[in-house]
């Protein structure tokens, strides 16, 4: 067993240690910060071993934590998490990535609009965009497919389905890439 420690910052900015244990060779470590977060391994990946790039969008801090947990498990990934739509905006325009998870529900200007700017120009405006959210309306699900999103997927997810989508969609960027 391999002992995971998450480090979060509370909605009162407090600084929060989570730990978990997993079986594996690898731990991650996640770091999260008030303007931001940034993740890294806390262990050296092999060579071979070619991990993914995830920003994970939600104004739920518990919600940012288990998608995180889970993408780091089950595909062992590097994950950026944010907070609020201003903070999303912002990683995304700084950094690229292999594929983006985004909540609709947030404050201020919304998952909505977040997903129209990051795909008006940033450097992930191809990125697959994968919505996480509670909004299950078929109008909602078809104004966010219209407007760019990859896939869409009604909380609470199944885990085996996400990661399945996350997984298909950097593959279909990828091979589009190639072509």
């Amino acid at each position: 067993m391999t002992s995971i420690r998450w480090f979060a910052t509370t909605s009162i900015g407090c600084p929060t240690i989570f730990s978990f244990l997993r079986a594996c060779s690898i731990a991650t470590r996640v770091e999260t910060t008030c303007s931001g977060a940034t993740i890294a391994p806390s262990v050296s990946t092999p060579a071979t071993t070619t991990r993914h790039r995830l920003l994970i969008i939600d104004d739920e801090e518990s919600m940012r934590l288990l998608l995180a947990q889970i993408m780091s498990k089950d595909m062992e990934a590097e994950i950026q998490l944010a907070g609020t739509a201003e903070q999303a905006v912002r990683l995304a325009g700084n950094f690229a990535y292999d594929a983006i998870l985004l909540d609709l529900l947030m404050p201020g200007s919304g998952g909505f609009s977040v997903l129209k700017e990051i795909r008006a120009g940033s450097p992930n405006a191809a990125t697959p965009i994968i919505i996480v959210s509670v909004v299950s309306d078929q109008a909602s699900i078809d104004q966010c497919m219209s407007a760019g999103a990859s896939a869409y997927h009604v909380k609470p997810v199944r885990r085996a389905q996400l990661v399945a989508t996350v997984q298909a969609q950097i593959a279909a960027r990828r091979k589009r890439s190639k072509d």
